[in-house]
């Protein structure tokens, strides 16, 4: 049983719609109090690390160029180790001109130059996603590159990542979680930000640049083995990812089968149990997550399976073109769902088919079952429920023990599938 008493005593913790409620009064302060005395914060002494200056000294030097609200914060600063250079102030000020910060889209704006918390230089703007903007960035105190994600003030998650984050470090002491670390979080004008591991590119980049037509299979059983040792991880501390995909597994291109799992955004606790209504990307996406059903550790092996089957070939192995036919790209290979799974699903929305006709999207209205027409159209190219079994593919006799873990994953009934433990004992692993 996890004792999350033992990860932050201020606070249930959240994610999804649900972490909403952590806005509370004081939680800034209390993040500030959590973050001197956390040990999830990098305690590591570099041997370039700066002392930084202090806020009389810094406005000293540096008044002349700051507008009113940055030397008002400088006052509430500590230590100030980073102020952008004359030649970004002169040119980029205009927008910051009598206000905290330039908002887009719901974010803080990131430019290369400007900084975050007087302390980490924008070097590169990585992608700007739902939840927020990441960015490769120079922390001025120790002198290392590292990877700065602010989340967007609608963000559901922006403050459950850095939660689960904090939990990964506080069972991870001896680092073998194969988990990105957690370096640093904090608030930065209004918006909440996190500091981790900064890594040359994720699997899905680098299977486009690298392996355009598939990986070799004896790659992809030492790069799903460090993914494994992830997952195994995280069920063990009961801790679900809801998120495993290519893009959010990280590698460095000096070893790229040592690669690690990040994107917590959406992640979330076995118990206690709540459903998150936004769970997993469409393509790697669980029968159960469709129909609302309780989400565990299954869900993210169902989702490394699909990560699996898709690296043998760089094509997503189900391949729908809306949420409800990608539904049916699952009964494509596996046929109708077993009546194990329709007794164990209901919901008011979910979706039926039976062996040899075309899938049909039900729905409940006034107590009754009726067949929703409007929701979707099944694109011409879509099969017949089991058309194309899953024992139809990867014939190769060297794709032998992938194709018998593969038929191990993907199963309908959450609990009748093979185990991140399990796994890591499988033949095609060894």
């Amino acid at each position: 049983m996890v004792d999350w008493d033992l990860v932050a005593d201020w606070g249930e913790w959240g994610c999804g719609e649900n972490s909403l409620h952590l806005v509370t009064p004081g939680f800034y302060e209390k993040m500030t109090e959590a973050r001197k005395i956390n040990f999830c914060v990098d305690q590591t002494v570099y041997p370039n690390q700066r002392r930084g200056l202090d806020p009389a000294t810094t406005l000293n030097i540096y008044e002349g160029l700051l507008t009113p609200s940055e030397i008002d914060e400088i006052k509430e600063c500590e230590k100030i180790y980073f102020v952008a250079p004359a030649s970004f102030l002169k040119e980029y000020r205009t927008f910051l001109r009598n206000t905290r910060c330039l908002v887009y889209r719901g974010g803080y704006a990131m430019y290369k130059g400007d900084h975050i918390s007087y302390r980490y230089e924008i070097k590169k703007v990585l992608c700007i996603g739902k939840s927020g903007w990441v960015a490769a960035v120079l922390d001025h105190k120790t002198k290392q590159d590292v990877a700065l994600k602010l989340t967007h003030h609608n963000a559901a998650s922006r403050y459950s990542e850095w939660k689960t984050l904090q939990a990964i470090e506080h069972f991870d002491r001896t680092r073998v979680s194969n988990c990105v670390r957690l370096l640093d979080y904090n608030h930065f004008r209004g918006f909440n930000y996190i500091v981790m591991n900064l890594f040359d590119t994720d699997l899905k980049n680098y299977m486009f640049e690298k392996y355009p037509h598939g990986m070799p299979l004896d790659k992809i059983a030492k790069t799903g083995r460090s993914i494994l040792i992830a997952l195994d991880f995280l069920a063990k501390k009961g801790i679900v990812h809801c998120d495993v995909c290519p893009s959010n597994i990280l590698l460095n291109l000096a070893n790229p089968e040592a690669v690690k799992l990040g994107g917590f955004g959406v992640a979330r606790t076995v118990k206690p149990y709540f459903i998150i209504t936004h769970c997993q990307t469409a393509y790697y996406r669980a029968p159960e997550v469709f129909v609302q059903g309780i989400q565990t550790p299954a869900i993210d092996m169902w989702s490394f399976g699909c990560v699996m089957a898709e690296l043998v070939t760089n094509e997503c192995f189900f391949h729908g073109e809306s949420t409800e036919d990608q539904f049916f790209a699952i009964e494509e290979k596996l046929g109708v769902p077993t009546r194990e799974f329709m007794r164990a699903h209901k919901t008011r929305k979910y979706f039926r088919s039976t062996q040899g006709r075309e899938p049909i999207h039900v729905i409940q209205r006034y107590g009754k079952d009726v067949v929703d027409i409007t929701a979707f159209k099944i694109p011409n190219r879509r099969k017949l429920p089991g058309a194309t079994p899953l024992w139809s593919f990867f014939k190769k006799p060297e794709e032998k023990n992938l194709k018998n873990f593969l038929m191990q994953v993907f199963r309908w009934a959450p609990k009748r599938r093979i185990t991140p433990q399990n796994a890591l004992k499988h033949k095609f692993f060894k």
